[in-house]
């Protein structure tokens, strides 16, 4: 992952506090939260615009986090990581997968299917069942 730099006075230490999900600057103090340093990141160090890149057809690079599953998975295609914000978590992007079933990341198995997708096909539940086919 790149170095994340503070939006104040550009130092590069930054911290991220996993306790409250904010992310400090070791030089002045200032303290962004998981959705402003990653708007900064995205739009400051990537150069992305979300409106622009789906105007142009391109795929918008924030994504639900295949472990918090919070909306703060960000695509650095330049490193090939997908890095949450809110949780401080790296992942290669040879580790994620789409899922064929919902469209939506996971951590790649081997297979085509994420775990949920795979129980909902498995169960003896008709109500899971129902839930699948209409997902």
């Amino acid at each position: 992952m790149r170095n994340l730099f503070c939006s104040d006075c550009g130092h590069a230490l930054l911290e991220h506090d996993g306790w409250d999900c904010s992310w400090s600057c070791h030089n002045c103090g200032n303290t962004l939260g998981t959705m402003e340093m990653m708007t900064y990141f995205v739009e400051n160090v990537l150069g992305r615009c979300r409106y622009s890149t789906i105007k142009d057809g391109g795929e918008w690079i924030v994504h639900d986090c295949v472990g918090c599953e919070s909306d703060t998975m960000v695509f650095d295609d330049e490193d090939g990581i997908y890095f949450c914000f809110h949780c401080g978590d790296e992942w290669d992007e040879r580790d994620i997968a789409i899922c064929d079933h919902g469209s939506h990341l996971f951590v790649h198995d081997g297979t085509t299917i994420c775990s949920r997708h795979f129980n909902e096909l498995v169960s003896d539940d008709p109500f899971d069942r129902v839930a699948y086919a209409t997902a």
